[in-house]
């Protein structure tokens, strides 16, 4: 039976000609996807010693569920995902 597009796909990342439905791969994702519930998320991130993320170029936060922001507390959150990242 042939590949699915993400069985492609996740070969292709691991370096290995085909990977099986359920094997585990290890790869290195081209780009990190989150959205704007991040902000809350930060003061974990922080309290766990982390600054900054290791990639910027490979993170995008997608502001969806509040935009554009309908209160002073969304506008401020997008303001901490901006300086984030």
């Amino acid at each position: 039976m042939g590949q699915t597009f993400a069985e492609k796909i996740l070969a292709k990342k691991a370096g290995l000609k085909q990977v099986i439905r359920g094997e585990i791969v290890e790869i290195t994702p081209d780009v990190a996807l989150s959205h704007d519930n991040t902000a809350p998320i930060l003061g974990i991130f922080k309290k766990m010693g982390g600054e900054k993320v290791f990639d910027p170029d490979m993170h995008a936060i997608i502001l969806d569920h509040a935009t554009p922001a309908p209160s002073t507390k969304h506008a401020e959150n997008h303001r901490v995902i901006r300086d984030f990242v």
